[in-house]
């Protein structure tokens, strides 16, 4: 995700974020194109009052097509229906971004990149963009 996303994503919801860190040096925080922010961001504003009870998101990031979202949870007063809403949550964004473009946010299907062993998933324009062949 482009440093200008990634920025306002931690200005919004510094709660959360504040254990987000690169896995490598120069790397972004955010491993996903800037077509998943939307979905970044619904999820983060579900998330947001956890926040309060030691829930972060330590990841964030594009693996085998779909959005994957780690998180940390600092123990503390949890009541096991809230985790088991966080989780299916996180379950609906990842499901969400398996037919989300992740480069412009159309609707999208995996697809995979001429040369690539990893599948993405991409709308029809931005695939012929990238070369990718037909699902």
């Amino acid at each position: 995700m482009n440093s200008d996303i990634e920025r306002q994503l931690q200005a919004s919801y510094p709660a959360l974020y504040s254990h987000l860190a690169p896995r490598w040096e120069g790397a972004p925080l955010f491993e996903c194109e800037d077509g998943w922010r939307a979905i970044v961001e619904a999820l983060s504003l579900r998330l947001m009052p956890y926040a309060d009870l030691g829930l972060s998101v330590t990841t964030v990031k594009q693996k085998l097509g779909a959005l994957r979202i780690g998180i940390e949870l600092v123990p503390g007063d949890r009541r096991i229906e809230d985790w088991t809403r966080v989780d299916r949550w996180i379950h609906e964004a990842t499901e969400q971004s398996r037919v989300t473009c992740e480069r412009c946010g159309d609707v999208g299907c995996m697809r995979t990149e001429q040369g690539r062993r990893h599948p993405q998933v991409l709308c029809t324009q931005c695939a012929k963009a990238r070369g990718c062949a037909a699902p």
